[in-house]
């Protein structure tokens, strides 16, 4: 699988790539954006396992040109969403007691890619 290069870091969830038409890049294709650590030496066998991945987001395809394609992050913070429970006020002994619930959804920020630096790596993820 062919690995490209983050070129450039526009905003936290914004970035461009050293790819475009002529790799075949079209617009919605989804990319995986990676860095690397150094080489891990296994402590038992003393064997080189070579660096591991950092995972530092996902992006779309946004924006594409001839050799570069400029990729945004879509995943959300699951954590913008939470349930309030409230109970009728007008409850009496005639009424039964009822409750509702309300989802309150906040403004569920797109998640910015973790330490992106450039330099690092993307793959094409399979869709």
């Amino acid at each position: 699988m062919e690995t490209f290069r983050v070129l450039e870091i526009i905003t936290g969830t914004k970035i461009v790539l050293n790819c475009g038409k002529n790799k075949n890049i079209k617009l919605s294709d989804k990319f995986e954006v990676y860095g690397l650590t150094k080489s891990l030496i296994d402590p038992d066998t003393n064997e080189d396992l070579g660096p591991a991945e950092i995972i530092r987001g996902k992006g779309i395809v946004t924006h594409i040109q001839d050799k570069l394609c400029t990729i945004e992050s879509y995943i959300r913070d699951d954590e913008a969403k939470r349930v309030i429970k409230k109970t009728n006020p007008l409850v009496n002994v005639w009424t039964p007691l009822t409750s509702t619930e309300e989802e309150i959804i906040g403004e569920n920020k797109i998640k910015p890619f973790e330490s992106i630096q450039v330099g690092d790596f993307a793959r094409l993820i399979k869709t």
